[in-house]
């Protein structure tokens, strides 16, 4: 009677633990699935393994279409040495980060702040790169940095830029 009590906690305990180890599987997957930043893992040869829902309104594809696709494939061509350069430096085993423009299936690009990390793990030996999406940003930057220089009536250039223009000239000729 004892033994048959003690096996019947045990099972509750073992029960107990799974219940509690399903609801936190399920509250991750719901991270991942609602995260508003993309989420790749890829494996050692940068091929993509898992990918979240967020990665479409960024690359114009949904993210069962990307399983199995090198990483450096989405990444402009502009950038694909910067985005290599950041996974050589996380192989150092500290995060990389950096900025990289990614394509897009309609033809655009988006401008993204990458951060890639290395993951050694009993399953996984790769990387995980995290993106968000600053293209908004980037575009207000160049549109301040255009009516900084720039008349806004003519759209001609200013004497901000003319300074800005003459003083670099100015250094590159006392550099030579």
């Amino acid at each position: 009677s004892l033994a048959a009590t003690m096996q019947l906690a045990l099972e509750r305990l073992d029960v107990g633990e799974i219940m509690v180890e399903r609801r936190s599987e399920r509250r991750l997957r719901l991270m991942l699935q609602y995260a508003s930043d993309v989420i790749c893992i890829l494996d050692h040869d940068l091929t993509i393994v898992h990918v979240t829902a967020a990665v479409e309104p960024i690359v114009g594809l949904p993210a069962p279409e990307l399983l199995g696709m090198n990483w450096l494939d989405m990444v402009t061509t502009e950038d694909r040495d910067a985005a290599r350069d950041l996974v050589s430096l996380a192989q150092g085993g500290r995060p990389a980060r950096g900025e990289i423009r990614l394509d897009n299936e309609s033809g655009s690009t988006r401008h993204v702040d990458a951060v890639v990390t290395e993951v050694i793990d009993e399953d996984l030996m790769g990387f995980v790169v995290t993106c968000h999406d600053i293209t908004d940003r980037h575009d207000l930057e160049q549109q301040l940095t255009h009516q900084a220089f720039h008349d806004a009536l003519t759209g001609l250039a200013n004497r901000a830029l003319f300074r800005d223009r003459l003083g670099h000239a100015m250094a590159r000729a006392r550099g030579a």
